[in-house]
């Protein structure tokens, strides 16, 4: 009963009623408007994961009104977001990170796993406070706009991106780095050989005791030509 479908209206009333007063998994559907018939407004404290799921026919949509339809979360947990459409396709904006949206009322306080899946867009939550951050796919992203917002995670201990677009990645200085100070694994998967991530890897300080995991049919020609590149024994035969 604590696993509640919102956009389902009222028929999603006795999971609220017999959930009594466990912590909630709320799974929605853009647009929202299905939710005003639930007492989704009133239960936010006891919300800890949120899946929003947006169609293919809002794949290009910036929802700058979700924060009338979400409540306040003060005990969030966990966010996910994923749009149901091709991967890379084409037509949709590029991500802007200086336009992030704000889902909720308040800033999420305890939010420290993030979840994007195939978005053109990222939300407004404290990144300061994050442990946890899963990008897959999307439209492009500019390298030096992701570095900077990743230069904001200061709490950051696992990051995964999973074939992330990345653009303009000529235009950031060789110099130019920014630090994951408390990140304990980063992995890397690349299955399409046009998204050289290799930037991505060069932009970043990470700790001498981080796990760098790098997988994907495309991986070798993706980070071709790193500079430098790890000199690890296990990978001389690579």
């Amino acid at each position: 009963w604590t696993v509640i479908d919102a956009s389902a209206g009222p028929s999603v009333l006795p999971y609220f009623e017999r959930s009594g007063n466990m912590p909630l998994h709320v799974f929605a559907r853009y647009p929202l408007d299905n939710t005003t018939e639930t007492p989704l407004a009133s239960q936010g404290s006891r919300i800890r994961d949120i899946f929003l799921e947006f169609p293919r026919e809002h794949r290009s949509i910036v929802p700058t009104e979700l924060s009338a339809f979400l409540p306040h979360s003060p005990n969030l947990e966990c966010l996910a977001i994923a749009t149901r459409c091709r991967t890379f396709e084409d037509g949709r904006p590029i991500v802007d990170l200086a336009q992030r949206p704000q889902l909720f009322p308040c800033p999420p306080p305890r939010l420290t796993m993030l979840i994007l899946q195939n978005q053109s867009w990222f939300p407004a939550v404290p990144y300061d406070r994050l442990t946890h951050l899963h990008i897959s796919q999307g439209t492009p992203i500019d390298i030096r706009s992701l570095l900077t917002l990743l230069g904001h995670c200061t709490a950051l201990e696992k990051a995964v991106f999973v074939d992330v677009y990345i653009a303009n990645a000529r235009q950031v200085p060789e110099d130019f780095r920014v630090e994951l100070p408390r990140l304990k694994l980063l992995a890397l998967a690349i299955n399409f050989s046009r998204l050289s991530m290799r930037y991505l890897l060069r932009g970043l300080v990470l700790p001498p005791t981080v796990v760098v995991r790098i997988t994907g049919s495309e991986a070798v020609r993706a980070l071709a030509g790193l500079q430098p590149f790890p000199a690890l024994p296990f990978a001389a035969g690579f």
